[in-house]
């Protein structure tokens, strides 16, 4: 029994033996179709030496019919059959038949394939003038950023503003610009990306064409976003002079201002400080100018660089007295201080009974020394004006005295 099936299997192997020899020895002619091989263009670059480019190909896949040994043939495939058109002998714009050799892979020898049928036998190129030029980058916004902020459009920053591009004359010739899509939904950040740019016509159409080389492959573009926010402006009132919130009015141009920035820095911003008014240095009626500085990083979209103060003095009047009861203070030890001028003029701002009863012994002008040098100087005065616990009389105005400090001999 064991014989008998060693029989049968060694009848089976003789079997395929013969007919493996019989398919590739005894008939090795086979014939097969490949299909969708890709064809390759040789001497491009010799075609733009001489200002032409290729802007269709008739058949970019060819298909084949080959025949030879069927072990030969087994060895081939679309993806390792070469196909070669060359295109050194066109030297005019049109269209131009070409031919085009297949090599196959090293492992099967040329002569051991046949070449039955060629589809097509040619191919058509089409081939134009090369053209270059430079086309301007152009942004594209879509949608908005949301209520409360706002964006520099007209302050993007590009990484190119241009875009130099060659290709067909014909295609060459229609764009117009390069275009990139901003997308600006929702966005409360300064944007900062790489985008892909489309060349564009004159209507705006994409003009898409594999033969178009530029010397760009994307576009860095910068836009700020900035956080809108309007809080009010802030000023310190130092009243003195016979000046009294009761007797003063104070009105400011702006009650607020809106300053725009990053939202991390706008969040611990409630007010913008714009400085102080000092009234015992404003004799009369009139506006003080209070310029609107902003912290770095924040930006004023209102425009109003300064804020004005308008003050109104309400039954004040003034009255000018000469005093001589000057003082010299702090005096620096060994030194002696000696003024050019024995009286100065004062003016003296209260309503009309509280400065009745102001006359000049009630006022002295010191003058400190701590801080100055030896020799003569202007140096600035102060007005002290003793009228009494209950009146708001004070002097107006700055002062300064010439004065002499020396060593004591």
């Amino acid at each position: 029994m064991k014989s008998k099936l060693l029989s049968i299997c060694l009848s089976l192997l003789m079997s395929v033996g013969i007919w493996l020899y019989v398919t590739n020895v005894v008939s090795p002619e086979s014939s097969e179709i490949f299909r969708d091989i890709p064809v390759e263009i040789q001497s491009a670059a010799l075609l733009e030496e001489r200002g032409l480019v290729i802007t269709s190909i008739s058949h970019p896949k060819i298909d084949l019919q080959l025949s030879g040994n069927r072990i030969d043939l087994m060895q081939l495939n679309s993806g390792n059959i070469h196909v070669y058109a060359d295109v050194s002998q066109i030297y005019e714009p049109g269209e131009h038949n070409i031919s085009y050799t297949q090599v196959f892979p090293g492992t099967v020898p040329d002569s051991a394939i046949e070449v039955q049928s060629r589809s097509p036998d040619t191919i058509r190129v089409t081939v134009e003038r090369k053209a270059s030029k430079k086309v301007n980058v152009e942004v594209e916004y879509r949608g908005a950023v949301p209520q409360g902020y706002l964006t520099d459009e007209a302050n993007i920053q590009l990484s190119a503003k241009t875009v130099y591009i060659s290709g067909p004359q014909s295609i060459v010739e229609t764009v117009v610009a390069a275009k990139i899509i901003v997308d600006l939904t929702n966005c409360t950040e300064t944007i900062s990306k790489y985008y892909h740019y489309s060349l564009v016509d004159a209507s705006g159409n994409t003009v898409a064409s594999d033969s178009i080389r530029s010397d760009v492959s994307f576009i860095h573009a910068s836009l700020q976003i900035r956080q809108l926010k309007e809080v009010p402006v802030t000023f310190n009132v130092i009243y003195g002079g016979g000046a009294t919130p009761s007797n003063t009015s104070i009105q400011a141009s702006t009650e607020t201002i809106q300053i725009s920035g990053h939202k991390n820095i706008l969040k611990d911003i409630s007010s913008i400080h714009l400085g102080e008014i000092v009234l015992a240095k404003k004799m009369e009626n009139g506006n003080v100018v209070l310029p609107v500085e902003l912290p770095a990083g924040v930006q004023n979209e209102t425009n109003d660089q300064e804020v004005i103060i308008s003050v109104t003095f309400t039954g004040l009047e003034i009255k000018s007295l000469w005093v001589t009861n000057i003082k010299a203070v702090n005096v620096p030890e060994g030194m002696i201080a000696t003024f050019v001028d024995k009286k100065l003029q004062v003016k003296i701002r209260g309503t009309k009974e509280e400065i009745s009863n102001v006359d000049a012994s009630k006022i002295t002008v010191l003058v400190d020394f701590g801080a100055t040098r030896e020799g003569t100087s202007s140096m600035p005065a102060k007005v002290v004006v003793d009228a009494g616990d209950q009146s708001n009389v004070g002097a107006v105005g700055t002062y300064t005295l010439i004065a002499d400090m020396r060593r004591a001999e």
